[in-house]
């Protein structure tokens, strides 16, 4: 039986997510400008960039009637999408397109001009062969967040700092904006509490694997799943910060699934046979890659490695 590592191992030792300063205005394209209006979002760009109609699709990344922006209208080369993307996912990127990625890409926290964003770039995206740099502005009603896709293909990669550019100036538009930045003290709190979990739970699953009998199992399960309910309840009674109270929530949820799974688990290793077993440890295992899932929601809200 392996020992795979939770990506708890990721967020711990994180720290607050750097803040990048963009001084970028208006007057930096150095001529005339237009203004357009999407997902509640105000953009400005300068008149060499056109609406283009249709917009290039980018895979797993549902766009909610898209506006697309393309230098000299040549947006099969580079261009900006821009968008709304679906509510009620834990973190800024939809799971759907997360599962098209390759790691977890290279997040910032961004000061803009108008508000703050999430910014993706270095991904590499499964059937996409463009440079893609994804821009997240979260909203703070029901809807689904505002994306800024950039993108361009190698020779036409230029253009992605004057979409860059296009970005820093988006203003806000009937929304009020609250703080991006990870909170130092919370970040303290979740490692402390991952931290002791993943330990536990790498000591009890190493000692798991090596277990002379179901019973042994059963006994080192049922540890297990007090560990990760108590760990739901030590993040349960933190109080996260605005921009990361959703991915809090699918943490504590996740965890609470881990706990049944392992209970499970223990339950079955005592009273079933050899085939019950193997089953329920596969449900341990998909539990685990949901905690895994609901990590990778802070690694995407610019909790990063210090």
């Amino acid at each position: 039986m392996g020992v795979p590592l939770l990506i708890a191992m990721a967020i711990l030792g994180y720290l607050a997510g750097s803040h990048r300063a963009t001084t970028s205005t208006g007057a930096a394209f150095g001529r005339r400008t237009r203004v357009v209006s999407v997902a509640s979002v105000l953009l400005e760009y300068p008149a060499d960039w056109s609406r283009t109609a249709g917009a290039a699709a980018i895979p797993g990344l549902a766009i909610a009637e898209p506006v697309l922006l393309a230098p000299t209208g040549q947006a099969g080369s580079a261009g900006l999408i821009a968008g709304q993307l679906p509510s009620g996912e834990p973190g800024p990127l939809p799971a759907g397109f997360l599962s098209l990625i390759h790691g977890v890409p290279h997040t910032e926290v961004l000061n803009f001009v108008g508000g703050q964003a999430y910014g993706y770039s270095r991904m590499s995206v499964a059937g996409y062969a463009r440079t893609l740099e994804l821009f997240v502005v979260p909203n703070r009603n029901s809807a689904g967040p505002t994306v800024l896709a950039c993108y361009a293909t190698p020779t036409a990669a230029s253009y992605l700092k004057q979409c860059a550019q296009i970005v820093a100036q988006f203003s806000l538009l009937g929304q009020s904006e609250y703080d991006l930045a990870p909170d130092a003290g919370y970040t303290q709190a979740l490692s402390a509490a991952i931290g002791a979990l993943e330990r536990e739970r790498l000591a009890l699953r190493g000692e798991m694997a090596h277990a002379a009998s179901l019973a042994a199992v059963s006994s080192l399960a049922a540890s297990l799943a007090g560990s990760f309910s108590a760990a739901a309840a030590a993040l349960g009674r933190l109080e996260p910060p605005v921009a990361a109270s959703a991915a809090a929530t699918a943490l504590v949820t996740a965890l609470l699934k881990a706990h049944e799974a392992y209970g499970a688990l223990a339950s079955d290793a005592r009273t079933g046979g050899v085939q019950e077993h193997r089953e329920a440890m596969s449900r341990v295992d998909a539990a685990e890659t949901g905690v895994d899932g609901a990590l990778e929601s802070f690694a995407l809200l610019g909790y990063r490695r210090g």
